[in-house]
């Protein structure tokens, strides 16, 4: 082969090489189209929704403690503002951070939640987004069951395995059990609140992501319902006195 064709080939097969990594690099720092529309710009809306879900969150817990009955519902706006303030604010970003996790946000559509969030730092980072299924199991009302449906790093199918091991080192930290299992062929989660605690009295009766029609379009909605078992809260009732009508 003469030299003048071997730089030749030198040189398309460079071509060739920088043009299949330039293209894996496009698709891998391709942020999702619901991604970018879950982004809320900074300023006074932004703040209250942040606020309105730290209330939100406020009172959930309280009745989860203190009331038979409790339900609560957090709109994905408001999720949103507080992973962009409020969880600085309470300084909660230190452990998705020491993760390469950062810029988390949540969609909620129809029996459906979308989670994505950027892994990695700079140029070396992606997004990385997944379609999870929800739901509370009929045999255990203690647990929520979470279906991976889809897995994807930009617009690239990516293994599983090592991001669903982080998020599950982040949620044991925070005393949240978590188990993995394959159901209808998807990675399949089952959390359990409250993990260090042998009895809980607390009990999930529903729990489910829609869209409704809000001020200035769509937004996502989670809403759940709860009992809590606890005796005191669920006094036995007094028998009336033989002969009272």
């Amino acid at each position: 082969m003469s030299r003048r064709s071997t730089c030749f080939a030198v040189g398309m097969l460079a071509c060739l090489l920088c043009g299949v990594l330039g293209a894996a690099l496009i698709l891998v720092r391709y942020e999702p189209q619901w991604y970018r529309n879950a982004g809320l710009p900074a300023g006074p809306q932004r703040t209250q929704y942040s606020q309105d879900f730290h209330e939100a969150f406020s009172q959930l817990m309280y009745q989860v403690g203190n009331e038979a009955e409790w339900n609560g519902r957090v709109t994905a706006k408001q999720v949103n503002a507080w992973f962009e303030e409020g969880m600085y604010q309470e300084k909660l970003d230190a452990d998705l951070l020491r993760g390469n996790i950062s810029q988390p946000r949540i969609a909620f559509e129809d029996n459906r939640v979308r989670l994505g969030f950027r892994y990695g730092k700079g140029i070396r980072s992606t997004i990385i987004s997944m379609n999870l299924q929800i739901w509370v199991p009929q045999d255990d009302s203690s647990a929520v069951v979470l279906q991976l449906e889809s897995l994807q790093a930009g617009l690239l199918p990516v293994s599983a395995q090592s991001v669903l091991e982080e998020i599950s080192r982040l949620l044991r930290e925070k005393d949240i059990e978590i188990n993995w299992y394959r159901h209808n062929g998807y990675p399949t989660a089952v959390l359990r609140f409250q993990a260090n605690q042998q009895h809980s009295g607390v009990e999930l009766t529903a729990i489910q992501a829609k869209e409704e029609v809000a001020e200035g379009g769509k937004d996502g909605v989670l809403v759940i319902h709860g009992r809590n078992n606890d005796p005191a809260l669920n006094p036995v009732p007094v028998a009336a006195p033989a002969g009272s009508q």
